[in-house]
C-alpha cells in the first residue's frame, strides 16, 4: 500500500537518462523554456520516463529511505515521501 501511494504521488515527475527526478513544475519549465532548442527537448522526451511508471526495483530501490520511498526534484528540491507503512510517520 505505501508503494501504491508513493506512485500515485509521483504522477507526472519525470526521471531522466540520468536516473535524476524532476517534479512536474520544473518539468514544464524546462520544456517550456525557449533557450533550449527544439532537437535538445526531443531527445529529453525520448530518453526521459514518468518516474511513476518505471520498474518496481528501479523505483523502490533507488529511492528508499530510513521508513520509506522519498524522491526530490534535482532542479527545485522539492520532496515527495511515503512511509513502507501508510499509518507510520518518519517525516
Amino acid at each position: 500500500m505505501g508503494l501504491a501511494q508513493f506512485k500515485r504521488d509521483l504522477q507526472g515527475w519525470m526521471t531522466n537518462e540520468d536516473g535524476d527526478d524532476i517534479c512536474p513544475d520544473c518539468w514544464r519549465k524546462r520544456m517550456e523554456n525557449p533557450e533550449i532548442d527544439e532537437p535538445i527537448k526531443k531527445w529529453l522526451l525520448e530518453f526521459s520516463h514518468p518516474t511513476a511508471s518505471l520498474p518496481k526495483e528501479l523505483l523502490a530501490t533507488r529511492r528508499t529511505s530510513d521508513g520509506g520511498w522519498f524522491a526530490s526534484c534535482e532542479h527545485c528540491w522539492k520532496i515527495v515521501a511515503s512511509n513502507y507503512f501508510p499509518h507510520a510517520s518518519f517525516i
